[in-house]
């Protein structure tokens, strides 16, 4: 990852003494600096022969290319971005650079303040869009739709650590800004890219079923009733839209929020496999997964499901598109009209209700989507007491201890909305120090296995010298990593990373209740 102590900035200027103060003040700020050149084209071929981070672009070049074509050329055909450097620009070369995606401007003549902060933000953005890059090309390799949904949502997690010190040092900036309004700009510029990386992580998140759900009793045809509307406006005057729900009113227990997030997806993965005109039909029915549906498709537990399917008449997708269709990154839209996380999601929600997705479709025949989620058959009264299916609570005090800040701030909320007291920990030792002080009302403690200033493995033989205490040990990494860290699996309670929120609430439940049924308190 860049930083100032890596970054290379290639400094494109035509009048070498501000060029030579350009890069006294790079160096002094701990950059490493390449060149000056004093052309555009020099630029480009400095740029192409590789190892360059950043270019520090004057826009007023000697030559036959000024430095906002050079700039153009640059961030177009090698992804680096630019900086630009003027004394003084008038309207039409500001909107000219613009147009070009700059990643800053610096005033003539050079503040190195200025100049510091600009060539920071700069490469907090450019951190953001290779970490985009990266997740893109990593989540294209993964070949089965379980590995990925793992994947995606370890990759998701250590994407919010990165964007969160980068959130972070932004607002740091913006409190060091010395009143200067420009700078202010460029900050607010920052945040938006994070807050839009941020959301793909949240997309992932959904994908690799690891987000918190509030789930209730949801009558089927009224939640189809009440976002009719919606989805009725996100097609065209030249798409006949209908819903048709089934006289039955099935119940589901879910999140109502998340599954219309589905179906707005479909709907709209609808309309625009509709170019010419058609229809689009939301529907309800009663439907069963028996033998012939898990011989068909290959996956289904048997038993009665509320089914909610999504219909068009438009183009149809090819063999090819229905094998990857649910695959994160796949699209056949225009680049730049989608990211081909949409039908992802869909998938990730649907698992993660329990439930199935199936699609019909055949070129020039439309399409259809079915969603099969479990029919709920418990009562009112057991959400109003607040016990969810699957995810049981608790009143009880854990002290949870992780290094990674979003892992430990996720699995606190998640203990917290179940009930839980929680006393968070950063590692092995502040853990023991946060036991010791609290021990008496602590009911059990969750641990990362792996941690600097000790393992948790060691973590927890100190803790159960204090007092002995229930244990649940967290981690991501292979048996052999664990091993040498005192954790073998199956002598421990040891849960797998990542796992989801209702998994989590699972296993400290039934590792607090094991205890209490031991009599071991």
């Amino acid at each position: 990852m860049m930083s100032a102590d890596n970054a290379t900035v290639l400094i494109v200027e035509d009048e070498m003494l501000i060029a030579m103060n350009l890069k006294r003040i790079l160096e002094g700020r701990g950059y490493k600096s390449s060149g000056p050149v004093s052309t555009g084209r020099a630029a480009i071929d400095a740029v192409a022969a590789g190892g360059v981070d950043i270019a520090l672009m004057d826009i007023a070049l000697a030559g036959d290319m000024d430095g906002i074509e050079a700039g153009r050329r640059i961030r177009s055909e090698f992804g680096v971005p630019v900086v630009y450097v003027s004394a003084n620009a008038d309207d039409v070369t500001v909107s000219r650079a613009k147009e070009t995606d700059p990643f800053g401007f610096v005033g003539k003549p050079v503040q190195e303040n200025a100049l510091y902060l600009t060539i920071e933000m700069a490469l907090g953005r450019r951190r953001v869009e290779i970490e985009s890059l990266r997740l893109e090309r990593m989540l294209r390799q993964a070949q089965k739709m379980e590995a990925v949904g793992q994947l995606a949502g370890g990759i998701a997690h250590d994407f919010n650590n990165i964007l969160t010190a980068i959130y972070g040092y932004c607002h740091f900036l913006g409190t060091r800004k010395d009143g200067d309004e420009s700078i202010s700009k460029y900050v607010d510029l920052i945040m938006v890219a994070v807050k839009r990386a941020a959301r793909l992580t949240q997309d992932l998140l959904a994908y690799s079923r690891e987000q918190v759900l509030d789930q209730k009793p949801i009558k089927v045809n009224e939640l189809i009733r009440t976002i009719e509307p919606l989805l009725q406006r996100l097609t065209r005057e030249d798409i006949a839209f209908t819903c048709d729900v089934d006289e039955h009113n099935p119940a589901v227990f879910g999140d109502a929020t998340q599954i219309e997030h589905v179906l707005m997806n479909l709907v709209t993965n609808a309309r625009d496999a509709i170019p010419d005109g058609g229809r689009l039909t939301v529907a309800t029915r009663l439907g069963t997964i028996d033998d012939e549906f898990t011989n068909r498709h290959g996956f289904g537990t048997p038993g009665p499901y509320a089914v909610i399917s999504v219909s068009d008449t438009g183009v149809g997708i090819d063999e090819k598109g229905l094998s990857k269709i649910f695959e994160p990154f796949y699209t056949t839209k225009d680049i730049g009209k989608g990211t081909g996380l949409g039908l992802s999601i869909v998938y990730g929600i649907v698992k993660q209700h329990a439930g199935y997705i199936t699609v019909d479709s055949s070129v020039g025949h439309g399409t259809e989507f079915e969603l099969y989620l479990p029919i709920y058959t418990g009562t009112d009264k057991a959400v109003a007491d607040g016990e969810a299916i699957g995810a049981p609570r608790g009143s009880e005090t854990v002290l949870i201890a992780e290094d990674d800040e979003a892992v430990r701030r996720l699995n606190s909320s998640v203990l917290r909305n179940a009930g839980y007291t929680v006393i968070e920990a950063r590692n092995g030792r502040d853990a023991v120090a946060k036991f010791r002080d609290a021990q008496e009302t602590i009911a059990a403690v969750v641990l990362d296995a792996v941690m600097p200033n000790g393992s948790g493995w060691e973590a927890y033989t100190t803790i159960t010298r204090i007092r002995p205490v229930p244990c649940l040990f967290l981690s991501g990494y292979g048996e052999d990593i664990l091993a040498s860290k005192g954790v073998v699996e199956g002598a421990v309670d040891l849960l797998k990373k990542p796992a989801t929120p209702e998994e989590l609430l699972r296993r400290i439940r039934r590792t607090i209740d094991r205890t209490i049924d031991g009599g071991r308190e």
